[in-house]
């Protein structure tokens, strides 16, 4: 066999290796596949955090969402470890890190939630004051009225570095306290990184980071939604933190260039949880 052909074959094992990893990553974070999709719950299937078998980060730390890092000096952290404290809860829990209790090389997902121990410097034209930083990540509260495109495109910029997006709530307790925070910033409805696949019966919707091949893994819609804009369909395809209840619960809206919201957008890489 020639170069040429030993090349080719290299190129084929390693796409055939990726493709593999990419399906086992789908499986292992039990995301459903296209023809796997299951129509919405209306019961919150809440995975909280502490979701078991997502990785060996969790058997570690309990994937608590919070910066791996020591809450008393280190020179104490140093000292209660090597007198043998660390097997005791309270010190575990303020020494982490001295503690081996968690990581923070940034190298896997979780690992790297952990590292976002607080905002970046706020980008040129922003505002300061809404930047968040709420249970290990940094949102930013978008108050300027934006179309879910416009929206979309000004979370990839908002931080300054790679790795914003629309806001993807993943569970009641992220959910809860981000909206918490949206409406104290403003009672306007929000967009959230989740949309439809335009068109589909029965609907289907998937978080923007997974793509139509995955569907949702919790839910937490306003009584009587999505309803698709009710009689007719009016093709509400794109979704919002319901403004007015203020109370965390989700709404089905227009995707068109017309129609604005407020967005939130969230520092991270595009993973599911």
């Amino acid at each position: 066999m020639n170069q040429v052909g030993l090349l080719g074959l290299f190129v084929g094992l390693l796409a055939n290796a990726c493709l593999g990893s990419q399906l086992d990553e789908f499986q292992s974070n039990g995301l459903a596949l296209a023809d796997d999709a299951a129509s919405i719950d209306q019961k919150i299937m809440d995975t909280d955090i502490k979701r078991s078998g997502m990785n060996g980060t969790n058997n570690i730390i309990g994937a608590e969402m919070e910066a791996c890092e020591d809450k008393k000096p280190e020179k104490t952290c140093q000292k209660l470890k090597e007198k043998g404290k660390c097997a005791t809860k309270k010190v575990a829990k303020v020494c982490k890190k001295t503690c081996d209790l968690c990581q923070d090389d940034c190298h896997d997902t979780l690992e790297s939630l952990h590292c976002l121990s607080k905002c970046p410097t706020p980008v040129n034209g922003s505002n300061p004051a809404n930047y968040h930083h709420i249970l290990g990540r940094c949102y930013y509260f978008q108050t300027t009225f934006l179309s879910f495109t416009d929206a979309m495109d000004d979370c990839t910029t908002i931080f300054g570095t790679a790795g914003g997006r629309l806001f993807e709530p993943r569970n009641t307790k992220v959910n809860d306290e981000v909206a918490k925070k949206a409406f104290a910033t403003s009672n306007n409805h929000w967009w959230i990184g989740i949309r439809a696949v335009p068109d589909r019966i029965p609907r289907h919707f998937y978080w923007l980071s997974g793509g139509p091949f995955t569907s949702l893994s919790y839910g937490n819609w306003k009584t009587g939604e999505p309803n698709d804009g009710e009689l007719g369909g009016l093709g509400e395809d794109c979704v919002v933190l319901q403004a007015y209840t203020s109370d965390g619960t989700w709404n089905d809206g227009s995707c068109l260039s017309t129609d604005r919201a407020g967005s939130i957008c969230e520092q991270g890489h595009e993973v599911i949880w």
